[in-house]
């Protein structure tokens, strides 16, 4: 789709619709291979599509698309619930630039930009198309004689005046416009090439062959038999001394010696402990892409006998460049993107495109840092765009420590405006939800294990004690300084919500109650009971208890401030651990909560349904059951939903809200119905979700960042039900 005589006003627009058209309402249409299989419902596509143009998403000029409002309207006046991702202040500033649509599926092989930044290649379909940047206007294309059986890729010379494309035999030259010949009788078939800096050499890897060439003479200078499949990649370390082989997997990449091909020893390369300044003979390796989604940033470094330094990084990266007159690689694979100083291991700035889905940035499939501020990526299956970022005054929202710890424990301040992280490393982070930038951070003493948030204090669960901090929303730093409450014995968690703690321990559950500000520990009497999940009332005098290997439950209510009393005792029949016919049937997953007041409790659960474990099934449906203590009935009903469930949360406003594949559902719990749906392709991505009651918002952590949901018309709906 390229843009001719159209002005920017309908090319934007029709870019749009047609981004929401493939990605959000083709049916059977599949997202990393997973099948999205839309509701057939015109009212749902309806919903979706509005929803989608009212979030302004694929809106890459900015507000200057005016049906946004428009799509709003209607949504409000249907009285549709519908969520709208509520914008970050820390979003990033850019510009667009210049982009193409192909008819086509683009690879990552298929696409390279040109040293000199001029110039943009593709290999689509069987025709190689160059374009020219940053513009991207569409120069020629020629005709390639590909086949399913040749590799594919494009390899610029040091100095942009011809690329190979799937062979040595010839060469695209860039000025003529045509294919010449290069080296006639170099091999038919290889998997990759390179050349040095200075462009007099070409390296060329085949099944199980290293051969370094002369370009001018178009002789092999020399070549070597290595073990096939030793490395997919093969390139020249800057100075050209040495060729750097890149395996398929984290941490796999060898040495040669680029004059003898003689293999060397990586065990005799000397190691330093850390970076202390950059030079130009610095070559980074970065891991493949498929391997660096779940991985906190580590990198390292080694020096090779000439001098050159080469520094590993465990994810996915862009080559070195300078920003805020710092040494940085960009990792897109990271939402927000991160821009991460390697010298000083510290993140200096974070992108985000603020105008893509939830996720979306998960699908670009492959980016080119270009010159100055212009970053190159082709994202979806065919698109490709130029964007130009603008640094971020402000300090990024991401903390050092969140790249290097996992998160352990979250929670949010009782009004809704702080959300806490701790970390592994013993470091408890503070972000602001209207923004998730980072506000302040505290060194704990032990490791954080669980955490909850009263009106005036956070309270912090360690290894062996609890301590709470002053909670002051008026302060910049809205934590005081920590106290320490009590000690505290026990081998788990069970669960830490409005001012209830349930721990195991001994193989006994405990229920530990917070009374004026102080926990007050509270043994279950005489019951020997071992939970395996517990769920807390919103009002705190309630705790439910499931043991899943026995199938018990215990309903446990307050008496007094210090003291608990069973309420109810049975059997959960729904809990399908069972053997049937010599299958053992068990419960994949199940998330319990607890709803009502006293003398009116009932224990909500969803559930997959069951299965056996000699069963694969990729689409188990769920169910929603109900315990109502009062009348001692158990009851269960389905849900519509199908795919993989990952998380669900309960608002008492009574609906849930479920993760699920690549969507976020708004279920009712009277009667199980679905009354809102939005795609999210960072599902697996979330730590954790709240839904904030007194915003009518839902909020979600990932790593690194977190997203923020106004969900409209919710209270209007509930209302009338």
């Amino acid at each position: 789709m390229y843009r001719f005589k159209l002005s920017d006003h309908h090319y934007w627009r029709i870019f749009q619709h047609y981004n929401i058209l493939i990605h959000f309402l083709k049916e059977g249409g599949s997202v990393f291979g997973i099948v999205i299989n839309l509701c057939t419902d015109n009212d749902e596509k309806c919903r979706l599509y509005l929803q989608s143009i009212a979030n302004g998403y694929f809106n890459f000029v900015q507000n200057s698309i005016g049906c946004k409002s428009a799509a709003r309207d209607i949504l409000d006046e249907a009285k549709w619930i519908w969520m709208e991702e509520v914008a970050n202040a820390n979003n990033t500033n850019y510009r667009i630039v210049s982009n193409t649509v192909f008819e086509e599926e683009l690879d990552c092989s298929d696409i390279v930009s040109s040293p000199d930044y001029k110039l943009l290649v593709c290999l689509h379909g069987q025709r190689i198309k160059v374009f020219k940047l940053p513009c991207l206007i569409f120069i020629f294309e020629l005709k390639v004689n590909w086949t399913e059986q040749s590799s594919r890729f494009l390899t610029f010379s040091p100095d942009s005046s011809y690329f190979l494309s799937n062979s040595v035999r010839s060469s695209i030259c860039i000025r003529e416009q045509k294919e010449v010949p290069f080296i006639p009788h170099g091999p038919d078939s290889i998997r990759s090439c390179s050349f040095s800096s200075c462009g007099t050499k070409l390296v060329t890897f085949e099944e199980d062959f290293i051969k370094v060439w002369d370009v001018r003479k178009k002789v092999i200078l020399k070549e070597v038999q290595t073990q096939p499949c030793h490395a997919d990649d093969y390139c020249f370390i800057k100075g050209n001394r040495y060729i750097l082989g890149l395996g398929g997997l984290p941490g796999k990449f060898a040495f040669w010696d680029s004059t003898t091909l003689e293999k060397q020893d990586i065990n005799n390369i000397c190691y330093d402990p850390c970076l202390i300044t950059y030079n130009d003979n610095i070559q980074i390796i970065s891991s493949p892409s498929l391997f660096s989604d779940s991985e906190n940033i580590a990198t390292r470094h080694f020096h090779l006998p000439n001098g050159e330094i080469v520094v590993t990084i465990n994810k996915n990266c862009s080559k070195p460049f300078t920003w805020k007159g710092r040494k940085c690689v960009l990792f897109s694979t990271s939402f927000p993107w991160i821009v991460y100083d390697f010298i000083k291991q510290e993140v200096v700035d974070t992108f985000r495109i603020g105008c893509l889905p939830c996720g979306f940035s998960s699908r670009i499939k492959w980016w080119s840092k270009l010159d100055g501020t212009n970053f190159l990526i082709c994202f979806g299956d065919n698109q490709v765009i130029l964007l130009s970022f603008e640094s971020n005054p402000v300090e990024p929202s991401v903390a050092p420590f969140v790249n290097s710890a996992a998160v352990q424990c979250s929670t949010v301040s009782a009004d809704n405006l702080y959300v806490v992280r701790c970390y592994e490393n013993y470091i408890l982070g503070i972000y602001s939800v209207d923004n998730g930038k980072s506000l302040q951070t505290v060194e704990l003493k032990q490791s954080p294990v669980a955490c909850w948030w009263s009106e005036l204090y956070l309270w912090v669960v360690c290894e062996d004690v609890v301590v709470k901090f002053p909670y002051d929303s008026s302060n910049s730093n809205v934590l005081g300084n920590n106290m320490e409450e009590c000690s505290i014995n026990f081998d788990s968690v069970l669960e830490f919500s409005d001012g209830v703690l349930v721990v195991n321990h001994n193989m006994e559950t405990s229920i530990l109650k917070i009374c004026n500000e102080k926990l007050c520990p509270q043994q279950i009497p005489d019951t020997h009971f071992l939970a395996s999940s517990a769920a807390v009332s919103s009002d705190g005098c309630a705790v439910f208890l499931y043991c899943l290997s026995l199938s018990d439950y215990q309903l446990w209510e307050v008496a007094s401030e210090n003291r608990w009393e069973l309420i109810s005792s049975s059997k959960y029949k729904f809990s399908y651990i069972d053997d049937v016919d010599g299958l053992f049937m068990l419960l994949a997953q199940s998330w319990f909560f607890l709803a009502g007041i006293q003398n009116s409790r009932h224990c909500l659960c969803v559930n997959d349904n069951p299965m056996t474990l000699f069963s694969f099934s990729s689409n188990p449906s769920f169910s929603l059951c109900v315990i109502d203590f009062a009348n001692e009935m158990q009851d269960e009903d389905g849900i519509d939903i199908e795919g993989d469930l990952r998380e669900v949360i309960y608002s008492p406003r009574g609906f849930f809200v479920i993760l699920v594949d690549l969507w976020i559902y708004l279920v009712k719990v009277s009667d199980g119905e679905i009354i809102a749906i939005k795609l999210f392709f960072d599902v697996w991505k979330n730590e954790c979700m709240f839904y904030l009651t007194s915003r009518g918002a839902l909020l979600l952590l990932l790593k690194n960042d977190l997203r923020y949901f106004k969900i409209h018309n919710i209270e209007n709906y509930l209302n009338l039900c």
